[in-house]
């Protein structure tokens, strides 16, 4: 039977001669479902529990977080697992094959399952790669066309559409493709999917005009997009996929990728992604400097107090901006409260908040880098950059003058770029980059080391992130198409699984019973 569940803690120890291993595991579950049973020796195994992604009844729950078996009776258990069958393929292929997975539990002794997800396997290659991406630039534009059309034409005020395959077949089924919650496009109005029919009708329950957009009438076969420009925004503020000026990000699917349609008369969806495979890489922004070095804050610029000295500036491909600023009468060091770089700072700082400006939300932070003048783009955005050139204003010209270098002779720009995924370390070794990644622990919660945490959905791909890079292009790794990947649905609602079909049970001794308890937390 269910029940409402909020925290478990798990601790084991093993303690041998030479090792003591000690382990805690905390996580937060929502419900726990639980069977006590008596065993006897029968040689029909008892049916302790079923999974059935559709829904509960009283031995039948959808998945399991954690499955804990335990014999708390005096005899030894058999156990059967029944799982279902998969067949390597580009994408796999579920089965409708039964495979039966045996073992036995002495008296008073547990098993643990990290989670339900168990399947069969007809290949020696892994059942977790499939489809592969690697550092790919989510689609610019936020929507990719999926393989489904609209069959028929909807007007401006309708809350239902149907949804036609790439095949144009009339067995339906195409819905399995979609979620609730999910955000599509047709044309320029972004909808969001409410309901999915299970009758194979191809029919989605709609909410229309979202994120900003406004509803229109479209025509039979028009395109149906997957969505995905940051949600925190309306659909016609971005041109690019990327964080907030807060450093956030959401979409409901992930980048259009992992959602298989196979069609071709036997219409299978293959949806979501492989658990612990999804990393995303952030964008460093542009920068450049004077090309000087050994410079502190407490060195002297070599300009002339109380003189007003100007430069020209562009940040992320904008037009040029005049920074004119006046040297400190008292202060004409780099750093400092007046130095020369907080001067630049404050006039850089004020024309962001200027309509009209060059630089109007265009964010530059000027600083001192292993002992150089550096000016950094405020976005992480694959256009990053800023470019420092002469200036034409009437006033002088700070180039050539104290350590300040002629223009020409300053650094390049250095445009923005990614962190390499592997790195030399001090002995010779090449290792994993991992600092610079938003890693998936396997468990829908993401982690960046170096600042920011997530969660991905590995049925649907909707991703969050927070305390990320602000206003930050990214690129994206992860695997689909695999047994192992999505959902329990995985592979269609009518064939396959990829999690554990049914647990069952008999105790092994003819002179004696047993006692069975299952927990399986969600």
């Amino acid at each position: 039977m269910p029940y409402t569940f909020k925290n478990a803690n798990i601790r084991y120890n093993i303690i041998d001669e030479k090792n003591n291993i000690t382990a805690n595991l905390t996580k937060s579950y929502q419900e726990l479902f639980q069977v006590k049973q008596t065993l006897d020796s029968a040689d029909t195994f008892v049916k302790l529990l079923n999974f059935d992604h559709s829904g509960i009844s009283s031995n039948s729950w959808r998945r399991g977080s954690l499955v804990i078996v335990r014999n708390v009776g005096e005899a030894a258990m058999e156990v059967v697992m029944l799982i279902k069958g998969w067949t390597a393929g580009t994408p796999d292929v579920a089965t409708a094959t039964v495979n039966r997975v045996m073992f036995y539990i002495p008296p008073q002794e547990v098993m643990i399952l990290p989670n339900s997800r168990m399947l069969h396997y007809n290949a020696s290659a892994s059942a977790g790669n499939g489809a592969t991406l690697s550092n790919v630039v989510p689609t610019a534009a936020g929507y990719t066309a999926s393989t489904h059309t609209l069959d028929g034409a909807i007007n401006d005020s309708v809350t239902s559409m149907t949804v036609q395959d790439s095949d144009n077949n009339s067995n339906g089924k195409c819905e399995d493709n979609f979620f609730i919650g999910d955000y599509l496009r047709i044309s320029n109005e972004v909808i969001r999917v409410t309901s999915v029919t299970t009758d194979d009708s191809g029919v989605i329950g709609i909410e229309r005009g979202q994120l900003g957009s406004a509803v229109a009438a479209h025509s039979d076969e028009d395109a149906i997009s997957w969505y995905y420009l940051n949600n925190y925004n309306d659909w016609d503020k971005e041109a690019i996929v990327a964080t907030t000026h807060d450093g956030k990000f959401r979409a409901t699917n992930f980048f259009g990728y992992g959602r298989t349609y196979t069609g071709g008369g036997t219409d299978v969806a293959l949806n979501g992604l492989v658990p612990g495979s999804v990393a995303i890489k952030f964008y460093n922004p542009g920068y450049q400097e004077l090309g000087i070095s050994g410079a502190t804050a407490n060195t002297e610029s070599g300009l002339t107090g109380g003189t007003t000295y100007q430069f020209r500036l562009a940040v992320d491909g904008g037009s040029v901006t005049e920074i004119v600023f006046t040297a400190d009468a008292s202060n004409t060091k780099w750093g400092g409260a007046g130095g020369v770089i907080q001067k630049i700072q404050t006039v850089i700082n004020d024309l962001f908040h200027v309509a009209g400006s060059n630089l109007f939300q265009k964010r530059c932070m000027v600083s001192l880098v292993d002992g150089d003048v550096r000016f950094t783009s405020g976005q992480y955005l694959t256009t990053s950059a800023v470019a420092l050139t002469d200036s034409s204003g009437s006033d002088v010209d700070w180039w050539g003058v104290g350590r300040i270098p002629a223009v020409g002779s300053i650094a390049d720009a250095v445009p923005a770029r990614l962190e390499d995924d592997t790195l030399l370390d001090r002995d010779g070794i090449l290792r994993k980059n991992n600092p610079v990644f938003m890693l998936d622990r396997g468990d829908g919660n993401m982690h960046r080391p170096i600042g920011g945490s997530g969660t991905i959905n590995y049925e649907t791909g909707a991703i969050s992130m927070e305390g990320v890079p602000p206003r930050a292009s990214f690129v994206v790794s992860a695997n689909y198409n695999s047994a192992l990947g999505g959902g329990p649905r995985n592979g269609g609602a009518d064939t396959g699984t990829n999690q554990i079909d049914a647990i069952s049970a008999r105790c092994t001794n003819s002179k004696a019973e047993t006692y069975v308890e299952i927990f399986v937390y969600g």
